[in-house]
C-alpha cells in the first residue's frame, strides 16, 4: 500500500484551491484496491491486490495518507469507512481520517483510447530517448508547448525533439510496431514514464487527439497532450 501511494502521489496538485485535487481516490472492488491521483493534466493509477470485504470508493488527503501509511508500512493494515471518515487499524492501534466523496473526483479521459492509435518500442530504448532529450524542455509558461517533447513515430523509428529557445536535443530509437503519429507530450509525463521503465520488454503507448496512456507494472499513466504546432527545427 505504501509503495502504491508513493507512485500515485506524484500526480497530486501541490497548489490548488480545490481540495479534491489533493486527494487520492481509493476504489475497492473484487480482489483489488485501486489508487488514483490527478491534477487534471496527468493521472497516475495503481492497482494492488487486497482482501475486499465490502466494495466502495472514497477520497482521502494524499499527503496525510502517504505520511501516515509510510510510518506503519511494516504492519498489515485494515481500512474501514463510515459516514465520518475512515478508520485505519494496524497491530493493536487505530487512527481516523476524514474523507471526501468520490463523486467529485475528476477523471482524466478514459481507457477507451486503448485499441486505437499506438506505437511500440523497447522499454530500454524509450528510457534512453527520454533521458537524452527531456532536459531540454522549457520550464516556464511563456510558451507552454515548449514544456513538452515532440514525439514522431515514422519510418520504423521513434524520433524525439525538445527545445527551450536556447538549446535543442534530438534523439531517435527503433520503433517495434504501431502506426505513424506525431504528438507533443509534457516533459513531466515522460519523466514519470521513464521512472517505471527498468526492463527490455516491448511497451505500447496509446494516443488519441489530446490524450496519452501507458500501462506498466499494474500502473497506468494518463496525460493530456499539448495542442498546436511544435516549433520547426
Amino acid at each position: 500500500l505504501s509503495n502504491a501511494i508513493l507512485k500515485v502521489i506524484k500526480a497530486i496538485s501541490s497548489k490548488t484551491p480545490n481540495e479534491i485535487l489533493e486527494c487520492i481516490k481509493l476504489t475497492a472492488k473484487g480482489d483489488y484496491l485501486t489508487l488514483l491521483a490527478t491534477d487534471t493534466e496527468i493521472a497516475i493509477e495503481k492497482t494492488i491486490r487486497a482482501e475486499i470485504l465490502e466494495e466502495g470508493e472514497l477520497c482521502v488527503n494524499g499527503k496525510m495518507f502517504a505520511d501516515f501509511v509510510g510510518k506503519i508500512s511494516s504492519f498489515e493494515v485494515v481500512i474501514a469507512s463510515d459516514d465520518n471518515g475512515i478508520a485505519i487499524r494496524y497491530a493493536d492501534s487505530e487512527s481516523f481520517m476524514q474523507v471526501l466523496s468520490s463523486s467529485d473526483f475528476p477523471r482524466l479521459g478514459d481507457r477507451s483510447i486503448e485499441g486505437k492509435n499506438y506505437f511500440e518500442t523497447k522499454e530500454s530504448d524509450l528510457k534512453g530517448l527520454i533521458a537524452k532529450t527531456v532536459f531540454c524542455c522549457a520550464s516556464d509558461d511563456s510558451r507552454p508547448i515548449l514544456k513538452g517533447c515532440l514525439l514522431e513515430a515514422k519510418d520504423g523509428k521513434l524520433y524525439a525533439t525538445a527545445l527551450d529557445g536556447f538549446r535543442m536535443a534530438t534523439c531517435e530509437c527503433e520503433r517495434v510496431g504501431g502506426v505513424d503519429m506525431k504528438i507533443v507530450c509534457p516533459a513531466r509525463t515522460l519523466t514519470e514514464i521513464s521512472r517505471m521503465l527498468d526492463g527490455d520488454n516491448t511497451l505500447k503507448i496509446y494516443a488519441s487527439k489530446n490524450l496519452l496512456s501507458v500501462e506498466l507494472q499494474n500502473t497506468v499513466i494518463t496525460s493530456r497532450l499539448y495542442a498546436g504546432e511544435f516549433v520547426r527545427k
